[in-house]
This record gives C-alpha cells, structure tokens and sequence, in this order.
C-alpha cells in the first residue's frame, strides 16, 4: 500500500467511535493524519482496553475498511485518489 489504511480510519473517527463503541476520537492528536509516524501503533495503543481488544490489521481493518467513505478518503488523501483511478482503469 502507499500508505497505511490506519491513517484512513483516523481521518474519519466516527468510524472509530462506532466500531469500538467508545470515544477514541477525543484521544486521538489534533494534527493531519498523513502526518502521524506509524497510525497503527497509536491505533493499538488507543484500542487496547476496549471491549474488541487492541487493533489488529486483520481482525479489524476489514470491518473498519467497510465502514469508510470512500468519497471523502479521496478528497482527503491524493493516494487513496490515485489508487481509485488506477484500479478503475
């Protein structure tokens, strides 16, 4: 991947909220996503005492993947864009 999908999820946090049925989103740094050095160990450390357990790539990225709206990743992330359109061709 050009980047790690974990990003994706914490660019939408509602979706975070919603499938750890808790407010991760008050926890999670106020800066751009794309800026955060490896989102998927602040994941696993923000998860970690939630009923689902800490984040797992596997256990949980697909549901979490299902959950994001596409529309909005490509405006917010020019690879996630990039990447629609390759597929798409």
């Amino acid at each position: 991947m050009i980047q790690e999908m974990e990003a994706w999820f914490i660019s939408q946090p509602q979706i975070l909220d919603k499938y750890y049925q808790t407010n991760l989103s008050s926890k999670l740094p106020k800066t751009s996503p794309k800026s955060i050095n490896k989102p998927v160990l602040l994941l696993e450390n923000l998860t970690k005492n939630t009923k689902k357990g800490k984040y797992h790539k596997i256990k949980h990225g697909t549901a979490l993947l299902e959950m994001l709206n596409a529309n909005t990743l490509q405006q917010s992330f020019s690879e996630f864009k990039e990447m629609v359109q390759q597929i798409s061709k």
